[in-house]
């Protein structure tokens, strides 16, 4: 069973998120966009609202064979495609998207993947983790 969570004031790990059993979708907030850290456990990555500054970040980490057969292709192999194809996710009904962010070392604050909370069912208290 999840917590209820109020905030990271409540959370001594750094987990960053919201959960209120009153709210039906991820649009209506059970399930917020907030930045995702726990630097106690995990010290190199943290996850951010997916962002369209995440977009040339996420074109130079990217490799385009990775995509030959994935609906998450952008439409155009560019920068601008990255930014319209993260547009279409944010978009769509009880997704919140993330941005796997480099928490630590020379690079940190550059993002090298993205993932979704989807399938959002509060009913349940549950959701899928997946297009990472």
């Amino acid at each position: 069973m999840l917590p209820e969570w109020v905030g990271a004031e409540q959370w001594n790990s750094g987990v960053k998120a919201r959960y209120s059993p009153a709210m039906a979708s991820a649009s209506q907030g059970w399930v917020e966009p907030v930045t995702l850290r726990c630097p106690g456990v995990v010290r190199t990555v943290r996850l951010e609202p997916l962002e369209t500054r995440h977009a040339p970040d996420l074109f130079a980490a990217a490799d385009k064979q990775l995509f030959t057969h994935s609906m998450q292709a952008p439409t155009e192999w560019s920068v601008r495609g990255f930014e319209l194809e993260m547009a279409k996710v944010k978009s769509l009904p009880d997704v919140v998207a993330f941005a796997i962010v480099l928490a630590a070392g020379a690079e940190e604050g550059r993002a090298i993947g993205r993932t979704t909370f989807m399938d959002i069912k509060p009913e349940h208290r549950g959701l899928k983790i997946g297009h990472t």
